[in-house]
């Protein structure tokens, strides 16, 4: 157990299993925990109500690409698997609401625009249509699965292989399942947010180390529950020891970004880490 940290004056920093209830502002407290740990978990962020909500759209997403044949949005590739019976499922869908607005129209609702203020930047903005969009992951471990786990990244990374200006963002994690060990669950390494940029990148190899480190921190959630975590962050998806339904994991990735907007449609090219991408196993 880690003793609390005293940041600045007035201000002493939980645990790191600390949990916060979202009241719809970021307090000093918030603020200094993230720039610390490099992310922040707030319980009951949408309603049970909302999370059915959510899975509902994202199902009529999913059969509508799926009955069209669609292999990309906005030149983002989808990733595909197939369920045990042989049909096919999406695994990684990007640009998410392009298809269903009502998704930003929840989000919105629910005050997801609070978290750019984390980023103490005037340009701060949720990337809807930057970046992959709303990337909704579904992991399950079963015996045809093409996405059981992920390896150490930092999705900073993507800049980099872009040529573009390495910028500050944000990751925000919208939980539609459970997520902890059963499933795999997000593993982090606190704090290393604030490397310097060759660390970031080489610190491990990205994607296809999939080992665990001693020093990382299993974040368990609940459906519902938000997770957000810094682009510079090092951090993965463990494998579920469970098969089948019982390991499925399902969580929504929203983007707080800053700096130039660089909005994708419909005649944007592939980027080249999507590319490569094709080379890296999630199993």
């Amino acid at each position: 157990m880690l003793s609390a940290i005293h940041v600045s004056p007035g201000i002493v920093l939980p645990h790191i299993g600390t949990r916060y209830h979202f009241s719809g502002a970021i307090s000093p407290e918030h603020f200094a925990f993230y720039t610390h740990y490099g992310f922040l978990h707030f319980t009951g962020f949408l309603s049970a109500k909302a999370i059915s909500q959510l899975r509902q759209n994202v199902a009529d997403v999913t059969s509508q690409l799926l009955a069209s044949n669609a292999t990309k949005v906005n030149g983002i590739p989808i990733k595909f698997g197939l369920a045990d019976n042989g049909e096919r499922i999406i695994h990684r869908l990007p640009y998410t609401s392009h298809y269903n607005i009502a998704i930003e129209q929840l989000l919105n609702h629910a005050g997801i625009h609070t978290f750019c203020g984390l980023l103490g930047r005037t340009d701060a903005r949720v990337g809807y249509n930057e970046k992959d969009g709303i990337v909704t992951n579904y992991y399950i471990n079963s015996s045809k699965s093409n996405q059981r786990q992920m390896g150490w990244h930092t999705d900073s990374m993507r800049e980099i292989m872009l040529m573009q200006r390495l910028e500050p963002m944000i990751n925000v994690g919208v939980y539609l399942t459970d997520s902890g060990p059963h499933n795999g669950g997000l593993r982090v390494l606190p704090g290393s947010h604030t490397q310097r940029t060759p660390a970031m990148i080489f610190s491990k190899v990205q994607l296809l180390n999939k080992s665990a480190d001693k020093n990382e921190f299993l974040v368990s959630a609940h459906a519902g529950d938000l997770v957000l975590h810094s682009g510079r962050l090092w951090h993965r998806v463990g494998k579920s020891p469970l098969m089948g339904i019982q390991s499925v994991r399902h969580v929504m990735y929203v983007p707080v970004v800053c700096g130039a907007q660089l909005n994708r449609h419909s005649n944007s090219s592939t980027p080249l880490y999507h590319k490569l991408n094709k080379y890296i196993s999630y199993k």
